[in-house]
């Protein structure tokens, strides 16, 4: 009996042992710890990973400002170039006729002009010519009217008969009329003058007009030859052999030459939140 007891006992004592040493875990767990420091400033450095190209530092947009076909290359990527080396060339097929034809217009411009001239002085010459008749008509006038004047006071003094005051009135009539006549002539002449100089005038710009095509023509020919501005290297090319090339609302790339490769850059697309 005593043994049960003390072994109920002992059993009890074990438990609430146990029960205080639990207790005294826990809360030895759950009680709140601090860590204290100084204040201090320092850098904060963050690492942002992103994709990008490199790029020469320096480098020039090769295009060509006439559209054709592509007839000859003369470089291909890590071309070592020069400026003033030919690159490629267009068909210059159509750029030739489109010259030649230009100088046939001018040709045939101031063959217009000149006829035009030859006109224009064919009618200053009319005019002089008209003038001289004119004075001729004039003198001839005076000399008939002074005449029948003479001749009304001699009738009247029985001078004369009237067969002659009949003739010289008929010849004053007449002197008159081509009187008329020159200065109407004249008018007629100094027109005709005036519109062969217009027209000259207008052959004359046709021919001004004609060589400006002839200067495009040319620009445009020369144009089909694609020469390098500058000294460097290729590091795109955008053409091939056959490959056609527009022109018509921009300028298309067709090589891009770095002065050098040994100062090259990355470009990269950074967000703002980094």
């Amino acid at each position: 009996m005593k043994r049960i007891i003390i072994i109920s006992v002992v059993v009890v004592v074990a438990i609430v042992a146990a029960i205080l040493i639990f207790r005294a875990i826990g809360a030895h767990r759950t009680a709140p710890r601090y860590i204290t420091a100084p204040v201090t400033r320092a850098d904060i450095d963050a690492t942002i990973s992103e994709t990008g190209t490199v790029n020469p530092v320096t480098e020039v947009q090769v295009g060509t400002q006439v559209s054709g076909t592509i007839a000859t290359l003369n470089v291909d990527y890590n071309s070592i170039v020069h400026r003033g080396q030919v690159l490629a060339t267009l068909d210059p097929t159509s750029f030739e006729a489109a010259e030649t034809q230009a100088n046939a217009g001018v040709a045939q411009a101031q063959a217009n002009a000149s006829a035009s001239q030859a006109t224009v002085d064919q009618m200053d010459a009319s005019v002089q010519s008209s003038q001289a008749n004119y004075r001729k008509a004039q003198a001839a006038n005076t000399l008939a009217q002074t005449t029948l004047a003479r001749d009304k006071t001699l009738i009247k003094q029985g001078y004369i008969a009237q067969s002659q005051m009949d003739t010289d009135t008929s010849a004053a009539r007449s002197a008159q009329a081509d009187l008329n006549a020159a200065a109407t002539a004249i008018n007629v002449a100094k027109a005709q003058a005036n519109a062969a100089s217009h027209q000259a005038a207008a052959s004359s710009a046709q021919v001004s007009s004609a060589e400006g095509n002839l200067q495009m023509a040319s620009y445009n020919l020369n144009r089909a030859t694609i020469t390098s501005p500058i000294d460097g290297i290729i590091v795109s090319r955008a053409v091939s052999v056959g490959q056609t090339v527009a022109a018509s609302f921009q300028t298309p790339t067709l090589f891009v030459i770095a002065t050098t490769l040994k100062d090259m850059q990355v470009d990269v697309s950074v967000d703002e939140a980094d």
